[in-house]
């Protein structure tokens, strides 16, 4: 009885094939919006879970001005800070594995015929290292460079494959501005990670050679340090507050300057990206019962005009639950098409979507196999009304419906 009234089901799809066509598309685009937001919404939570791993959740930036939560928002004017306020840190702050200091500004690189748009930045050696930044080519700056402000340079990952392809960049040069500088490394990929730089679009030299060639100031606009293992980033952060506030001459709820632990930032980002895994879920559901409400629609309009055909069948013989099995076997197989269509929609634009934002791909068969099986429970659902109005015809009034 089930594989007759899936054969029927088969036949009877096939002769609207139009109005099959677009329900079974509705219900599609459901499952594929599905598939592709869950997908998509877990590659970026694993990559801002690589993100923090590569930082090494030690990092703390402390940066002149603070942001006003009432007025305009934006952030106050404030005065820089300088290497003597880098020098402090470095005596006075008690667990700190690395200190180091950083500024930049927007420039073009230009190098063999070619330019690129570049953050140009002036830091010290002890920069990289709190960062963890690894060279795929070359060297870091030594001492000396880095005291006399040598006018060499690291490339980013992709200032380097801008400028140079794929050929070598050490020890060619890259001007900027007026100021011509050496390469002397390459950083491999890293990509851009909360507040920090995004260190593919940099070209960091020496600080004091930004300062003197590029900037013209002896200006530090930030300062970014690690903690030793197993000190808090907390007690870190106090001890910086206090620092600098007594530099500055601040008092407490006037600050000029900002203290932000990237592993807060971290959490208030895994808390913003389960915010939105959970709005792109309601999403997903409210396209799932949107198709689902097409189907009903499909087969309402199926029963309206099958409705003698119906009483013929009831009359003949048919009892109402194989009448109800009939047209619950449309509604789901309208549902498994809808499903499988959805599915490969939906793995075709999650390798779409996370090749354009650079994030990994994450296809769970898990995933894809619960759509389809919520497509084919939407279906049944939303067909039963259908499905039990049609076995509760009366033969006699339902043949005499042309």
């Amino acid at each position: 009885m089930l594989m007759s009234a899936v054969e029927l089901a088969v036949r009877d799809l096939a002769l609207n094939r139009v109005r099959t066509g677009l329900s079974a598309l509705g219900l599609a685009i459901g499952i594929a919006a599905a598939i592709a937001m869950i997908s998509i919404a877990q590659g970026s939570a694993d990559k801002m879970k690589s993100d923090i791993a590569r930082l090494g959740g030690d990092i703390i930036v402390v940066q002149p001005g603070q942001v006003r939560r009432a007025g305009s928002g934006t952030r106050t004017a404030a005065r820089a800070f300088d290497v003597t306020d880098v020098e402090a840190v470095q005596q006075q702050v008690q667990g700190l594995r690395r200190v180091g200091s950083f500024s930049s500004m927007p420039t073009v690189a230009a190098a063999r015929g070619g330019t690129w748009q570049v953050s140009a930045a002036g830091v010290n050696v002890a920069w990289f290292e709190a960062r963890r930044l690894r060279l795929v080519h070359g060297r870091m700056f030594s001492d000396y460079e880095e005291a006399i402000g040598r006018a060499v340079c690291v490339l980013g990952a992709q200032v380097h494959r801008r400028l140079f392809g794929s050929e070598r960049s050490i020890g060619e040069h890259v001007r900027l501005k007026t100021v011509s500088c050496e390469v002397i490394g390459v950083l491999e990929h890293q990509g851009k990670s909360g507040r920090l730089a995004d260190d593919d679009d940099m070209i960091a030299m020496p600080l004091a050679a930004f300062q003197r060639r590029m900037s013209g100031k002896p200006e530090v606009q930030s300062i970014v340090v690690s903690a030793r293992a197993g000190v808090p980033n907390e007690r870190i952060a106090a001890r910086l507050e206090a620092l600098m506030s007594e530099r500055r001459g601040a008092t407490k709820g006037s600050e000029d300057f900002s203290v932000v632990d990237m592993r807060q930032e971290a959490a208030a980002l895994a808390g913003t990206a389960r915010t939105m895994m959970a709005l792109l879920a309601a999403i997903a559901v409210t396209c799932l019962l949107l198709g689902g409400i097409g189907i009903m629609n499909v087969m309402l309009a199926a029963v309206d005009e099958r409705t003698r055909e119906i009483g013929i069948m009831l009359a003949i013989g048919a009892t109402p639950q194989q009448i109800r099995m009939q047209m619950l076997a449309e509604s789901a197989l309208l549902s498994l098409v809808g499903g499988v269509l959805g599915a490969a929609g939906g793995l075709l634009f999650t390798i779409s979507g996370a090749h354009l934002l650079e994030l990994p791909v994450r296809l769970q068969i898990e995933i894809v196999m619960a759509s389809m099986l919520t497509a084919i429970v939407v279906g049944l659902v939303f067909g039963y009304g259908p499905a039990a109005k049609a076995s509760r015809l009366d033969p006699m009034t339902a043949m005499r419906m042309m």
